[in-house]
């Protein structure tokens, strides 16, 4: 994701920033504060908005700094997220960088491990790993 120019934002409030790349495919970035009640919701929300208006299938979540889900928050992901009751492409290639406190990098694996077989999650030591494996998805990978 290096470049002189800053990713646009599209979205932002208490649970992160959804950035987006120039390469065609969005970038959600997690806060390291807490997250206020529903707005981990909102922006799945606003990520699924964002995939579906560009037409991308790609992309890059930053969970590195991301304070673990609540019980709540896991089982909004699983019954919302995962079973497309929020509107976004039914298939996606996700490059995700694992939060670095070993628990929680943990815990979000376990959760992944539950989603939908559409989507294709993938796990990343670093963004810039990340971002070179999207960028070299073909562009009809979106």
């Amino acid at each position: 994701m290096n470049s002189i120019f800053p990713l646009p934002i599209y979205y932002e409030n208490g649970a992160g920033r959804i950035l987006e790349n120039y390469s065609g495919f969005a970038v959600l970035k997690y806060h390291a504060t807490p997250r206020p009640e529903q707005s981990l919701a909102q922006l799945l929300h606003a990520t699924g908005q964002l995939l579906l208006a560009r037409s991308w299938s790609r992309l890059l979540v930053d969970q590195q700094l991301m304070q673990p889900f609540s019980p709540e928050e896991e089982r909004w992901i699983l019954k919302e997220w995962f079973l497309h009751k929020v509107q976004r492409p039914a298939s996606l290639y996700i490059a995700i960088v694992p939060p670095l406190n070993a628990r929680t990098g943990s815990r979000v694996q376990q959760v992944v491990s539950q989603a939908d077989p559409g989507s294709h999650y993938y796990f990343f030591q670093t963004v810039q790993e990340a971002d070179v494996f999207l960028k070299s998805l073909s562009q009809s990978a979106g």
